[in-house]
């Protein structure tokens, strides 16, 4: 099937039951992790059909499908697997990216306190930003709103889903840490849990 196909696909009896299998392990894993406030948050991400933003569910000899509508309407398959821990896995790293980044917001003034710049909101214009130094900072760089909710998405999914699980992920994550500088900067310690400096490597 194609993904114009599998968006206006219904699932039938026994494909809804598969599907709602997925959606009652999700609601427990979120259950043990993440503050009920986000209940609607997490519903939204795991609902059949999401009018003009996604469609998502099971479909007999094609699997689980995830299908995200672009603002101009594209059509993204954004995951399709045979794998109920694949579907799962998507899933999760999906709603926790949701939520880890309201997360970050709420407590960034604290955070930013840590890092040897952070951003002045109020005197940032377009196309030029506004750094202010710390006169006491623990990471000798800018700060980097990421780190923070690349962290939370990884230390909760390796609750579920084992180490080896996310090797790939914390190479993406590193990567992306990583790509404004000459040379590596950041590394992850798989023990404490999040990325910590490994040079001294500046800014590009």
């Amino acid at each position: 099937m194609t993904k114009e196909e599998l968006q206006r696909h219904k699932m039938l009896s026994e494909e809804q039951k598969i599907w709602d299998e997925i959606k009652a392990r999700i609601r427990v894993y979120c259950k043990g992790i993440i503050p009920e406030e986000f209940t609607e948050l997490i519903e939204k991400h795991i609902a059949e059909a999401v009018y003009y933003q996604s469609y998502a569910g099971y479909c007999s000899g094609e699997g689980y499908y995830y299908i995200n509508i672009g603002d101009r309407g594209e059509i993204d398959l954004a995951c399709k697997t045979e794998s109920e821990e694949e579907m799962l896995f998507y899933l999760m790293k999906k709603i926790l990216r949701d939520v880890g980044i309201r997360l970050e917001l709420r407590q960034r003034d604290k955070e930013q306190e840590k890092w040897m710049y952070y951003l002045d909101d109020k005197n940032t214009r377009p196309g030029k930003l506004a750094w202010v130094k710390n006169e006491r900072y623990i990471y000798h760089t800018k700060h980097d709103t990421r780190k923070w909710w690349f962290e939370y998405i990884l230390r909760n999914l390796q609750l579920y889903f084992g180490k080896e699980r996310l090797v790939p992920l914390i190479e993406e994550y590193t990567q992306l840490l990583n790509r404004r500088f000459h040379a590596p900067h950041w590394g992850y310690d798989r023990e404490k849990l999040q990325f910590v400096e490994i040079s001294d490597s500046v800014e590009k």
